[in-house]
């Protein structure tokens, strides 16, 4: 795609938030421009920008404008992203906004790419050359097997995630609109629902030792990080199958007293620092939960037994994915 030396966009009505925006370009080196939308006509003021400035690399959208004067009904960023995809059909939009809650619908519904929380915004600055050199390489894909080498999927697995993918993607694999829905697909659940890839705490579980002492530990599994397009290193994963490999070679089995008992001899792991269920205080668990199913934050999940856990009410069976897990009460 041809594009200006602008590399980042801002539409936002809060002239304020230029500040982040410097700090974007100051971060990344990245040429950014902010369209100030406080007390203008928004259509009128986009429409003008979509005019004179050639594609970005990316597109951020404030979602919730309060400040815009003219049709009343102009008052989310939503409203204004169809004028962009015409222009800039290549180029992502994420929303940026203080209301998250209030558009994650946007993004199932392929409104915008992803959402990003003002408060988390200095975190999204370090993931946004990752964002742009990935949808550069992903351009280049025309088929299925160009999409795992981008996603540099290890060969025991490329199958697996091929059939897993959704049919929006597989159908859709030579157009140009396909870099949008890999990418949500990337951000929303292959990256995100530990299946095929693993974050720092399920590694833990795999290397058979509590969060806390991971970074003692972690460097065996290094070759199995993932590494591909729109990898996150503020937020790391790791290949399930290829930490398998790592830890046990001669098995392909998933958790097992057998595996941890490999790692556990192999790292020379310190008894203190072995791995305990939430519930039951024993070692070795083998999964991550929720204590109820009120908790919905990532972050709040603990390492349960299969045995002192359950598929959580909104779990569903889904292959090649972990289901929601929540503990047990007790009888």
């Amino acid at each position: 795609m041809q594009t200006s030396d602008i590399s980042v966009v801002m539409f936002d009505d809060e002239s304020g938030r230029k500040s982040i925006l410097d700090l974007l370009e100051k971060a990344t080196g990245y040429e950014t421009k902010f369209v100030d939308l406080q007390g203008k006509p928004v259509i009128t003021e986009v429409v003008k920008v979509l005019k004179n400035t050639p594609p970005p690399n990316l597109v951020l959208v404030d979602h919730i404008l309060n400040t815009v004067v003219g049709d009343s009904s102009i008052r989310k960023g939503s409203s204004i992203v169809p004028l962009m995809r015409e222009k800039w059909p290549e180029a992502p939009i994420i929303a940026v906004t203080a209301a998250k809650d209030e558009c994650t619908a946007d993004v199932a519904g392929e409104v915008y790419e992803d959402i990003v929380a003002i408060k988390d915004f200095s975190s999204f600055v370090a993931y946004v050359p990752s964002i742009i050199s990935g949808y550069t390489r992903i351009r280049g894909v025309n088929s299925l097997e160009d999409l795992t080498s981008a996603l540099s999927v290890p060969d025991s697995e490329q199958q697996a995630l091929i059939i897993s993918l959704p049919p929006l993607i597989k159908s859709t694999i030579s157009k140009e609109t396909v870099a949008h829905h890999i990418f949500r697909w990337f951000r929303s659940k292959f990256y995100r629902q530990p299946g095929f890839l693993w974050n720092r705490d399920w590694a833990a579980l795999a290397l058979g030792v509590s969060p806390e002492y991971y970074d003692h530990y972690k460097a065996v599994i290094d070759e199995a990080a993932y590494k591909g397009i729109f990898a996150d290193g503020e937020d790391p994963r790791w290949w399930k199958t290829t930490v398998y490999s790592l830890l046990l070679p001669e098995s392909t089995e998933r958790f097992t007293v057998q595996l941890n008992e490999a790692a556990a001899s192999k790292l020379a792991i310190n008894t203190k620092h072995v791995s305990k269920c939430y519930r039951c205080g024993e070692k070795w668990p083998e999964v991550m939960g929720y204590v109820d199913e009120a908790s919905r934050v990532e972050s709040e999940q603990k390492p349960f037994h299969r045995r002192c856990s359950k598929a959580h009410s909104l779990s569903s069976a889904e292959p090649f994915y972990e289901e929601r897990r929540v503990m047990l009460e007790d009888e």
